[in-house]
């Protein structure tokens, strides 16, 4: 549902958390981030 709509028009995702680097696990991740990830299917490498 979320790529039906971001293929569309703009999504805006809204997190507490800022951290959207996977590799620093110091901070709690934002699910934005990983959503947006998911949508642009741009996982990080390991």
């Amino acid at each position: 549902m979320l790529l039906k709509i971001a293929a569309k028009k703009d999504l805006v995702l809204l997190d507490y958390e800022i951290n959207g680097q996977v590799e620093f696990r110091d901070k709690p991740l934002s699910h934005a981030w990983l959503l947006k990830y998911f949508l642009e299917n741009s996982y990080p490498k390991f």
